[in-house]
């Protein structure tokens, strides 16, 4: 799952939501807070907003605090996530 997690962020920043969302709707099999939050990026990326708020409030319940959440901004996930929305 690690390394789906990571194929899924590189497929995100290359602008291939789609190939984002199926690795890391599998990364998420192995439950974390970031693989949860990085697939909310690729959701909203892919104009699921729906089903990425629901992955943005299971991060929550994995654990995502505001600190992790600061330190997933300051790498610019959202942006990347902005920049790959058709």
């Amino acid at each position: 799952p690690d390394v789906l997690d990571t194929r899924g962020l590189v497929l995100l920043a290359a602008g291939d939501a789609n190939g984002a969302v199926a690795d890391l709707s599998e990364a998420v099999l192995d439950k974390s807070a970031t693989k949860y939050l990085h697939l909310a990026c690729a959701l909203a990326a892919n104009q699921r907003l729906d089903s990425a708020r629901k992955a943005l409030a299971e991060a929550r319940r994995q654990g995502l605090d505001a600190a992790r959440l600061a330190k997933c901004l300051s790498l610019d996930f959202l942006s990347v996530a902005a920049r790959s929305t058709p």
